[in-house]
């Protein structure tokens, strides 16, 4: 799993990598890519307000562990994110837009949200460094990420 940020250009930069402040602070434009058992849910096709989106995606996954079941939709777009819990300790994980249609894979529900947790506490880690006054926002974000 991999989160980045656009550039000034347009390029994609993984976020641990970005030597620079994104311009506008409060729509950090980016993409999360995301494999599922070989099923590409999310990519940089599907970049939009990536710390909005990631914010939604902990929401999404702490719906998913009190009720099971949990979903968002995108910060700009009509794209669907659930999260649903399914037989045998399983989470299938589906995307649902109207321009590039539906993809889904189910994994593993531990699995899926030991990465999720561990993407998210990274991007927003980074994403502090760079935009410090958005720290408040952050770490109140990271505080929902406690699943353990």
């Amino acid at each position: 799993m991999t989160s980045y940020l656009k550039d000034r250009r347009g390029s994609f930069v993984p976020v641990e990598e970005v030597g620079f402040t994104p311009s506008n602070p409060r729509h950090v434009e980016g993409a999360i890519e995301l494999e599922i058992n070989g099923v590409t849910i999310l990519d940089k096709e599907l970049w939009d307000d990536v710390d909005q989106l990631w914010a939604y995606i902990v929401t999404a996954i702490c719906d998913l562990r009190a009720k099971g079941e949990g979903s968002t939709s995108f910060p700009d777009q009509p794209i669907d994110l659930t999260f649903r819990r399914i037989d045998g300790g399983q989470v299938l994980v589906t995307l649902q837009s109207g321009t590039i249609g539906q993809r889904k894979a189910s994994v593993d529900e531990s699995e899926l949200t030991a990465a999720l947790q561990t993407a998210a506490r990274a991007f927003f880690s980074h994403l502090t460094g760079l935009i410090p006054k958005n720290r408040r926002v952050y770490e109140a974000t990271t505080s929902d990420i406690d699943w353990d």
